[in-house]
């Protein structure tokens, strides 16, 4: 776990300071609402629309580059479900076209976990999901920009396996579309 925790500082710390001087500090701090869980496996795909109102919050802290027709940046990003927290690296570019901004964000390979689960799961000898993993997080996103802090959208986020012995990432996936509000917090 130390080791781990010292990997995205250390990871953090060069990305920060191989920024240039014009990038700007981004939060995102998003508030996202699941209308719909799928998966493909295999050739064999299943999905569901979900019945309940289950927000999952997910702040994003990163270095932006440019501030015009086409943005992007590199940080991590922090999924929490209350009692367990997934922290993994990011990249992002969006086009924004009007009132409009389109993303698309890659993260993954690396993760910290850390929460009540994990606690729970350490303590019982089962290794929990901190370290290097095979693991990709595509998430693509369109959303009305109400105000320059204030987003309305939606979009589809994806958890693939990356070079999977089994069929690869568009082989082997789950998704989930969702809604979403989103508070961007800007250095200038």
């Amino acid at each position: 776990m130390k080791r781990a925790v010292f990997l995205v500082v250390v990871v953090v710390a060069l990305l920060t300071g191989a920024v240039s001087a014009g990038a700007q500090f981004r939060v995102d701090l998003d508030v996202n609402m699941p209308v719909y869980f799928g998966y493909s496996l295999n050739g064999s795909a299943a999905g569901a629309w979900n019945q309940y109102f289950i927000p999952v919050p997910d702040a994003r802290f990163a270095w932006q580059f440019g501030r015009g027709l086409i943005d992007g940046g590199i940080g991590v990003r922090w999924f929490t479900f209350i009692i367990e927290n997934f922290l993994y690296p990011e990249g992002y570019v969006e086009l924004n076209l009007g009132p409009f901004t389109f993303s698309l964000n890659v993260g993954g390979f690396a993760f910290l976990e850390f929460g009540l689960l994990s606690s729970v799961l350490s303590d019982a000898g089962i290794n929990n999901l901190t370290g290097f993993h095979t693991v990709i997080l595509p998430d693509v996103n369109v959303a009305w920009r109400v105000a320059s802090w204030f987003r309305i959208g939606a979009g589809v986020f994806m958890i693939a396996p990356f070079g999977s012995g089994i069929g690869g990432v568009l082989d082997n996936f789950v998704y989930s579309g969702y809604i979403n509000f989103r508070f961007v917090i800007m250095t200038r």
